[in-house]
């Protein structure tokens, strides 16, 4: 392995954008290739921007082995994986799941789009980052060394939205987003919408997931929490008036039908009282957890004493 990994590979993500267009056919018109192209290049380079900051702490070793991609795979749905014992962690985003997010982008006027200016690439390549900052939490939490379940899910994508928001801070990655700073809340919380509308409730094992209303809950609760944290008391608030504003969008000359029939589905689902009960399961089964996924980790090895005392 290499620190490469951690470089945009222009010539493979060409080859995949090139398998994935082949494969698509007549399904996928020019326009929509093309958009595609501009979301793919923008999140390649902002992973591995974000990967860097991630890894500034950890061993070498664990520098070389993290290798995050777009791929042309055919599975359907973004994973962390690792290779053997650790020689390596893959996270790969295949870019049919980014052609399902484009589907239901908002586009101008909620219109049908004639050129890509037309489409609010933003929210788009916040939700590729949103799912990217779940899987990385897999990796990190040393989630992959044990047995899957509801608690792992959920604390990535809890710590996945503190993930998002502290890449959001970073000026590279807005600028990759296309997110202008007075956009960062709404923009932040439509990814996490425009993420979970694209998801369905039977991509998943039920058993090991929320339903997808509380899953948005999580991701935004952890955008707010890290926005308290990094910006003070009282930040996170805007992130709750962003998430209480849904389905209306950052930009109100764009409109996405889709995101904004799945959001009334979201909230009819938060009527049914045993969706609460699945969530305090799910934090019950952190609190259970979290010190055998922490004490696995390699990543976390840097802070291993300050979380051995922090779980106490």
């Amino acid at each position: 392995m290499s620190t490469s990994n951690l470089k945009p590979s222009k010539d493979e993500l060409e080859s995949n954008l090139k398998q994935y267009r082949v494969e698509a056919g007549s399904h996928l018109s020019d326009l929509e290739f093309e958009v595609i192209q501009t979301i793919c290049k923008a999140a390649d380079r902002a992973m591995r921007l974000a990967a860097r900051k991630a890894l500034s702490q950890v061993a070498e070793s664990l520098k070389y082995n993290f290798i995050p991609r777009l791929t042309a795979d055919r599975s359907a749905l973004p994973m962390a994986t690792q290779v053997g014992d650790g020689e390596a962690y893959r996270i790969s985003i295949p870019i049919s799941f980014i052609g399902r997010l484009l589907e239901i982008t908002p586009t101008r006027g909620g219109m049908p789009p004639k050129e890509a200016s037309d489409y609010l690439l933003s929210s788009t390549i916040v939700a590729v980052l949103a799912a990217y900052g779940h899987e990385i939490i897999h990796v990190f939490a040393g989630h992959l060394k044990m047995p899957s379940s509801l608690g792992q899910e959920t604390h990535a994508d809890y710590v996945g939205g503190t993930l998002l928001w502290a890449w959001l801070d970073d000026e590279e990655i807005a600028a990759l987003c296309q997110i202008r700073a007075d956009e960062k809340p709404s923009m932040c919380a439509y990814g996490f919408l425009q993420l979970v509308s694209v998801l369905s409730d039977s991509d998943h094992d039920q058993s090991l997931y929320l339903p997808r209303c509380l899953r948005l809950i999580v991701f935004a609760a952890g955008a707010g929490f890290c926005a308290d944290g990094t910006q003070g008391s009282g930040s996170g608030d805007l992130v709750q008036r962003a998430f209480e504003a849904l389905p209306m969008g950052p930009r109100s000359d764009f409109e996405s039908p889709a995101i904004r029939s799945q959001h009334a589905t979201l909230t009819s689902q938060l009527n049914n009282p045993q969706v609460i009960c699945r969530l305090r399961q799910a934090f019950d089964e952190i609190n259970q957890q979290k010190s055998g996924w922490y004490n696995s980790s390699e990543h976390l090895r840097p802070i291993k004493r300050e979380l051995s005392r922090a779980i106490k």
